[in-house]
């Protein structure tokens, strides 16, 4: 996943700053699913990706 993450940020560097803090870990509002499965629950940015897995970003809102 962390692999996957840094190619996307060559083509799109304001989204890689959105997904990921300044030390690079994932941002605690963002959450990635591979086949349904959160990747922190997985193994984290660490968490291999194979062709044809369906991956979902959300970013999480709240309010009051």
């Amino acid at each position: 996943m962390g692999r996957l993450l840094d190619s996307l940020s060559g083509d799109f560097p304001v989204l890689a700053r959105r997904l990921r803090d300044e030390t690079g870990a994932l941002r605690r509002y963002v959450n990635i699913y591979v086949n349904g499965d959160e990747v922190r629950r997985l193994q984290g940015l660490e968490t291999e990706v194979a062709a044809g897995q369906e991956i979902v970003i959300i970013q999480s809102v709240a309010g009051g």
